[in-house]
């Protein structure tokens, strides 16, 4: 960190460069891309899976309770956020609702994870593979 704050380098740089390498052989993918905030990851994700056209009017399913960076992240990828309430309990993204906002359009789901709990991670990712 004193390395960063003492040549000024806050964005790119080696020290980007360094953190993008050591993640990348650290979880033994091919690259790894750091970002400027969790709404471009989330934003880059959604692109990057190619799942969302812009302009088919794609929907993502997400929390109703959120920041707004989540729907913004949905909409700079081109895909209109859906929202699903939270399971009264824990707050989070409600397992069993998503089922029922599964449509057509829908493509990705972005669960948000909030107050150190998570969602029911296993139960969204078994609702996801039922996304055409």
């Amino acid at each position: 960190m004193s390395r960063v704050l003492d040549r000024g380098l806050f964005i790119l740089g080696p020290e980007l460069e360094a953190l993008e390498r050591e993640f990348s052989q650290a979880f033994d993918i091919p690259h790894a891309a750091g970002v400027g905030s969790g709404t471009d990851a989330l934003t880059l994700a959604l692109e990057a899976s190619g799942a969302i056209t812009p302009g088919e009017e794609h929907e993502v399913i997400t929390s109703a309770l959120s920041a707004a960076f989540t729907p913004l992240a949905i909409c700079r990828a081109g895909a209109v956020p859906r929202f699903v309430d939270v399971d009264h309990s824990t707050l989070q993204i409600s397992a069993s609702l998503i089922t029922q906002c599964i449509g057509g359009k829908t493509r990705a789901i972005i669960p948000v994870h909030l107050y150190g709990h998570a969602g029911d991670i296993l139960q969204i990712i078994r609702q996801a593979r039922n996304i055409a």
